[in-house]
């Protein structure tokens, strides 16, 4: 609870979509006693976030626009949304996702095949030499992107 205390003030006092959903409801981040009290503010949805984010109303004002990465989720419902992260934000994302591919046995460096939603319709194939992963879109609709696919998977030999 402390953590969220602490979350809910920072929100409350840098980031102004935040600001004027507690204002909106007469509510202070000190007004949410237990997870109960969550009730009282609305749900983050895909839409209200990528409304506030064009506007920058859902970044907080701390933050240093330049320094931070532009990132977004796989799109697996068909549309990404993009966030920001700071630097030290990514590197503990990329140290949970190796943590937990590990246990299926990838170690840094080992090449991969990824299913992602982010993959330009045009080339549905992107090859990360640096990474060495080769991504493909999740979403197949014919045979001829399975075709291309298994050509590309082939090629890439894993």
């Amino acid at each position: 609870m402390r953590e969220l205390e602490k979350l809910l003030k920072h929100a409350y006092e840098n980031v102004p979509y935040y600001q004027k959903v507690f204002d909106e409801r007469g509510l202070k981040p000190k007004d949410i006693q237990d997870f109960n009290d969550l009730k009282k503010l609305p749900y983050s949805t895909k839409g209200v976030f990528k409304k506030n984010f064009n506007t920058k109303e859902i970044i907080s004002k701390d933050s240093n626009l330049s320094r931070l990465l532009l990132s977004h989720t796989s799109g697996t419902t068909g549309k990404p949304l993009q966030f920001y992260l700071n630097k030290d934000t990514e590197m503990k994302e990329w140290a949970f996702i190796c943590h937990q591919w590990s246990r299926v046995g990838y170690k840094p460096g080992d090449k991969r095949i990824e299913l992602i939603g982010a993959v330009n319709k045009k080339k549905p194939t992107i090859l990360d030499k640096l990474g060495d992963i080769l991504r493909f879109s999740h979403i197949i609709e014919n045979k001829e992107k399975t075709k291309l696919y298994l050509k590309n998977k082939l090629s890439y030999s894993l």
